[in-house]
This record gives C-alpha cells, sequence and structure tokens, in this order.
C-alpha cells in the first residue's frame, strides 16, 4: 500500500509560508524604492518579519528585536455536511500569531516605547491580511478551485507579557478560515475478492462451520 500523502492543512501551512515569506521580500525592496537612504536595520524594523509555523515555544525578546515574527499554525479541521462518501468538504481554521518588540525605533519611525510598537502591530496586521488574501494568490499554491471559499479573518490583539517567556511585546492574532475538497485514495494492496468466515452455530457453541463470501470491491458513488 503507498504511503498516505501529507494532508490539506500541513501542505497549506507550508504555502503561507511560501507566500508570506515572499511578501516580506517585495514590502522591503518597496521600502527602499520609496527611502532609499534607510539601512537595513531600518527597512527590517519598518515593514520586515520573520516567518515561521508551528512553533510551540513563545518567541523572547532577542526573537523579535530586529524585526517582528509572524507564526502560522493549525486549529481545526470541521467536515460539514456536504461531504458524500468519496469527498469530503470540509472548513479548516488557520492562524497567524504576529509579535513585535516593544522600545525605540519599533516602527522603523524613531518612535519609542509603546505608541510605535503598537504602530508596527497594526500595519503588521494589514500585512499578513494583504499577504494571504492577494487575488493572484486566491489558491495559496493549490491547484486553482482546490480551495472552495476562504473567508475573511477574525483578528484579536494579544498584547502582554507572553506565557513562558519574560518578554513584554505587542501581539495579535488572525484567525482564518478556508473551505477545501479531499477525496480518500484509492486502494492499493490487493483487491478484496474473497473473505472466508468462521461462525460459532447457535444452538452449540462448541461447534462451528465455515462459509465463503466473495465480492468485488468497488470505490464509487
Amino acid at each position: 500500500m503507498a504511503l498516505t500523502p501529507r494532508g490539506f492543512e500541513d501542505i497549506a501551512l507550508d504555502h503561507m509560508v511560501t507566500v508570506a515569506t515572499a511578501y516580506v521580500v517585495a514590502q522591503k525592496a518597496d521600502y527602499l524604492a520609496a527611502h532609499p537612504t534607510a539601512t537595513p536595520e531600518q527597512i527590517a524594523a519598518a515593514v520586515g518579519f520573520t516567518v515561521e509555523r508551528d512553533r510551540l515555544t513563545p518567541p523572547d525578546e532577542d526573537d523579535i528585536k530586529a524585526e517582528a515574527l509572524v507564526v502560522f499554525g493549525f486549529e481545526t479541521d470541521t467536515a460539514d455536511a456536504g461531504s458524500a462518501k468519496t469527498t469530503k468538504t470540509a472548513t479548516a481554521v488557520f492562524t497567524a500569531d504576529f509579535y513585535a518588540a516593544c522600545g525605540e525605533q519599533a516602527d522603523g519611525l524613531k518612535v519609542a516605547g509603546d505608541k510605535g510598537a503598537n504602530a508596527r502591530l497594526l500595519y503588521g496586521k494589514a500585512q499578513i491580511e494583504a499577504a494571504l488574501y492577494a487575488l493572484a494568490d486566491h489558491d495559496l499554491g493549490f491547484a486553482v478551485g482546490t480551495i472552495k471559499k476562504k473567508r475573511f479573518g477574525r483578528w484579536q490583539t494579544t498584547t502582554g507579557v507572553i506565557e513562558g517567556s519574560e518578554a513584554w511585546v505587542v501581539s495579535g492574532r488572525w484567525t482564518f478560515e478556508f473551505d477545501y475538497q479531499w477525496a480518500p485514495t484509492s486502494p492499493q494492496g490487493v483487491p478484496l475478492e474473497e473473505l472466508s468466515v468462521t461462525v460459532k452455530k447457535s444452538n452449540d457453541p462448541t461447534g462451528t462451520y465455515s462459509t465463503k463470501w466473495s465480492a468485488l470491491y468497488d470505490y464509487t458513488e
């Protein structure tokens, strides 16, 4: 039997990382074009962010000192009533956590402290939404039509001391829901043609008899 392929949500996270990484590279180039004298550090602070997936440990100050951080994750997968025997229609819920440091020049515009950090957070919120919902990347690298519906996300600010870390950061979470279809793969082993069954007689628990059932396995609607 062939190996089970990776699931939609696993591949989707990879695609989100690819899309967001390409987006931030373009953002840095656009910022430099608009501010020719900007240093790499200023560009990173203003529009840059590092992209990760599946991170379980919270970031510390060193992780977000130079530029912000976004972490993509997966929450739930729920099949809807429209699923059939050979096709599942489901809603997958993904998250994007954005972290920015408090402190001087947090927004790249030499605005110190909380005000600058919050400005970077709100701009990061806009950046992630723009990256994932660009019309050119509607299917996030999947074949056209794989994602049946991309609902606009819900944002929640989560600023504070990160649990498990001493770092005080400004942060927020995007939650996105994507509808997709999935079909199980056809069996790759030996086709089921014959099955032998041994059954106990109802009137004689000690006795048995054998019977044989034959059928062809047809995996169609």
